[in-house]
């Protein structure tokens, strides 16, 4: 850990499979306004427009060709906002990436270095981390996942 100049994070947090979509033109402009995921939006929906044009798909219909989804914007923020982060050691292994689905939904794993080493300070990033993540969520249209609340009736 010492000589590797960072601290491992790999966690997750479970997404609700239901709120994953297909990202509207609506949706692409919003997320244009993240400044850190702007160039990633015009990039990515200029390689779409042309794959699909290149093979005369009717892109009406979302399920045909292929289209940005909020769950793989999500994932290009957060792989964005990792890089861009101080404490993060972005010369080391970093990434976001889902896991297999489960009956508890997507999990969406946070995997990165820091470069605070000292446990206690090296637990506030990884806190802060995922405080911004849980609270980004909603903006890209997720939801994490919950277990429903067992409702109990009394006779």
């Amino acid at each position: 850990m010492r000589e590797s100049g960072g601290r491992r994070v790999k966690r997750s947090v479970n997404l609700d499979v239901n709120s994953v979509c297909f990202c509207t033109p609506e949706m692409l402009e919003r997320y244009k306004k993240i400044v850190i995921l702007k160039e990633y939006i015009e990039q990515t929906e200029q390689k779409v427009q042309q794959y699909n044009q290149q093979q005369g798909i009717d892109d009406s219909v979302p399920v045909n060709g292929i289209h940005q989804t909020n769950l793989g914007v999500f994932r290009a923020y957060l792989e964005l906002y990792l890089k861009n982060l101080p404490v993060v050691n972005s010369d080391l292994t970093y990434m976001v990436r889902q896991l297999q689905p489960t009956a508890t939904g997507i999990p969406l794993e946070v995997y990165c270095f820091s470069r605070i080493q000292e446990w206690v300070a090296y637990e506030k990033v990884q806190s802060d981390i995922f405080d911004h993540l849980l609270a980004v969520i909603p903006y890209f249209n997720l939801r994490i996942y919950q277990y429903p609340e067992i409702i109990k009736t009394t006779n």
